[in-house]
């Protein structure tokens, strides 16, 4: 019995110093980040109130004729990681804060934190960091009162030293970006360069829904096209006169143009000339 009775405090003592010493490995060990925001927060990527400041922008990629979602890339891929996590006591370098050191430890890099500074090794590998855009996933594309806008995407970030791949992150875009349509209608349709000729439907006594918007520069025309392509739309054709009175058929006299997606005018009315 009195064996018995041993083997059982022998347990419950094995068992209480067993979880004192995780509960004291936990406050003593270093804690993964459990978000990405907090990697680009600390790189400067998102705002101090941890808002991303990856901005989406619609480009226009004259080797595919396509228009295509492109990201502020710079903020990313010239990122000087010496500088944004390391500070230097002459030729010593330590981690900015307690974040960073676990930033640091999380790509490998252990030989320094807060207070040991880092070998001069690790120091030109921080300094050899680069960071590298793998995949892009823009937000949804939506047409708004008077612009379309693009909710928040997601990109994949990997973190290398001489092209070995260390850590990939996954971090949000900036959402609500406008995608300035209008203004890249404005420049592609104007008064210089929009045709108004037969082959358009600009015919004397046509109705004006039968025209179709063809602009002399073929270049524009491209774009235009590929625009459409791009917002999967088809945009309204509102033709007036000179007292800005919808135009049903074509007269001699001169007409003015405005182009609209639902809500949003994407081109205000200018004048156009008389149809030939």
């Amino acid at each position: 019995m009195k064996v018995i009775l041993r083997f059982l405090g022998a347990i419950m003592i094995g068992s209480v110093s067993l979880t004192s010493i995780n509960a004291h490995s936990k406050i003593l060990a270093w804690n993964q980040p459990q978000v990405d925001s907090e990697f680009a927060l600390l790189l400067g990527w998102n705002s101090d109130d941890n808002i991303s400041k990856i901005e989406q922008k619609l480009q226009y990629n004259a080797q595919t004729n396509m228009y295509e979602i492109f990201i502020n890339s710079k903020i990313i891929t010239e990122t000087n990681f010496k500088e944004q996590l390391l500070i230097s006591n002459g030729n010593d370098f330590t981690a900015k804060n307690l974040q960073t050191a676990n930033l640091l430890r999380q790509l490998g890099f252990i030989s320094g934190g807060i207070e040991t500074i880092y070998s001069s090794q690790d120091v030109d590998d921080i300094s050899n960091l680069t960071a590298v855009i793998d995949n892009v996933n823009h937000g949804k594309i939506t047409a708004g009162s008077w612009d379309y806008q693009i909710s928040g995407g997601t990109i994949e970030v990997s973190v290398k030293l001489n092209n070995k791949t260390l850590k990939t992150y996954h971090l949000d875009t900036l959402n609500n970006n406008y995608l300035n349509i209008p203004q890249l209608a404005t420049q592609l349709v104007n008064s210089n360069n929009i045709a108004l000729n037969k082959i358009c439907g600009f015919t004397i006594n046509a109705f004006s829904r039968n025209c179709t918007l063809n602009l002399n520069s073929n270049d524009k025309q491209n774009q235009w096209a590929a625009l459409l392509n791009f917002l999967s739309a088809t945009p309204s054709l509102t033709w007036t006169d000179n007292s800005m009175s919808v135009v049903e058929t074509f007269t001699t006299t001169p007409v003015w143009l405005q182009v609209s997606f639902g809500k949003i005018i994407v081109v205000n009315a200018f004048y156009c000339g008389s149809p030939q």
